[in-house]
């Protein structure tokens, strides 16, 4: 590869890693037509043509790659989730499989392939990979602990083979803007709003979001005086939610990782706009700090927390739990990352505009 081609080879992954994918897909189909025997070449266009729905590219190139790198358990993983996109569940299930065997410390497989399980209806074999991922050294994967949790209220299994606390609902934590140090003034939330409108402009795609938009990266890599203070703050917010739950004796607690980083980002939403159903499986914990909510009726603008997931297909729907809360402007509500939620239309003029963070193991 050219040093051309190998310095766009680096833009391209950077527009992977900031969720702005078709300019990836764009610049890779650029780089992939001088180098379509590289495998990371193969691999990263492979993967971004999956998540564009580009399935036909997407499905030749993985062939592809499965034929030179048929031990690869990245490549198996990554198409194998091509071919659950695809509806092609079997097949799916047998490259997940291969991934786990060919690397058992690949944890972003496992949350796919126990998916897949479920999906089948192999109920007994997934009770019994949870049970054995549980009993592991292995990290704890927050997007196993989302289908474990989901799978134990819809199957009545009597115990919950692979949890991160007893009850999820119960580590949601609101705050008051009376909890934090030295929240923003009033010049300093006209800054922060000032470089956030700015950053929309670069605004990512978001499949969740419905008459929304989202900022790209990592918000708080910014050098502004405001985004220094924001970090303060949100690390001030999970240090009091740590506290408060400091001496329960679940995993969440107790294998809080001891190395983490914190990514946040902001989101405006507009009238009639919502954010759909996900969780964040590659956090501990999440968080949203409100800067601005509109004038709303009854459930309108809230927060809703559940146990299941868009994927999961409902057993009984009256088994399932949820939750939801009335934001308010300053405060903050923060959570496991592997609990699922949304947020409820309005029906107002203004905006919706709040900070997401995770806090996520290194």
């Amino acid at each position: 590869m050219n040093k051309r081609d190998s310095d766009l080879l680096i833009r391209a992954i950077h527009l992977f890693q900031d969720g702005q994918y078709q300019e990836c897909e764009n610049l890779t189909e650029e780089i992939y037509q001088n180098n379509n025997d590289d495998l990371k070449v193969l691999n990263l266009y492979a993967s971004v043509c999956s998540i564009n729905k580009n399935f036909d590219v997407a499905k030749t190139i993985f062939e592809k790659l499965v034929f030179l790198q048929p031990n690869n358990a990245n490549i198996s993983n990554n198409y194998a989730q091509l071919l659950r996109s695809m509806g092609d569940i079997e097949l799916a299930l047998i490259f997940f499989k291969k991934a786990v065997n060919y690397n058992q410390k690949l944890m972003i497989a496992y949350p796919n392939l126990f998916e897949c399980l479920y999906l089948k209806e192999n109920y007994n074999e997934l009770y019994e990979r949870l049970q054995s991922l549980q009993k592991s050294n292995l990290p704890k994967s927050l997007g196993c602990v989302a289908l474990s949790d989901f799978a134990t209220n819809q199957l009545d299994w009597k115990k919950n083979p692979y949890q991160i606390c007893d009850d999820q609902f119960d580590y949601i934590m609101e705050q008051e803007k009376e909890d934090s140090i030295n929240f923003f003034n009033e010049n300093e939330m006209k800054e922060l709003k000032r470089i956030i409108d700015l950053k929309l402009q670069n605004a990512r795609n978001q499949n969740l979001l419905d008459n929304g938009v989202q900022t790209p990266g990592n918000l708080l890599d910014s050098k502004e005086k405001v985004i220094k203070k924001l970090s303060v703050i949100i690390d001030h917010r999970i240090n009091l939610y740590k506290e408060k739950y400091n001496k329960k004796d679940c995993d969440l607690i107790t294998k809080w990782p001891s190395s983490t980083s914190i990514k946040a980002w902001a989101v405006k939403i507009k009238k009639g706009g919502y954010l759909n159903f996900h969780n964040h499986e590659f956090g501990w914990i999440s968080g949203s700090l409100y800067l601005k909510m509109p004038k709303v009726k009854n459930d309108e603008g809230k927060i809703e927390f559940s146990l299941k997931g868009p994927k999961y297909p409902l057993i009984d729907k009256s088994k399932l739990k949820s939750i939801s809360f009335s934001p308010k402007e300053a405060c903050s509500i923060i959570f496991p990352s592997s609990l699922f939620h949304r947020t409820i239309p309005f029906d107002d003029d203004d905006n919706r505009v709040s900070i997401a963070f995770d806090l996520r193991p290194n």
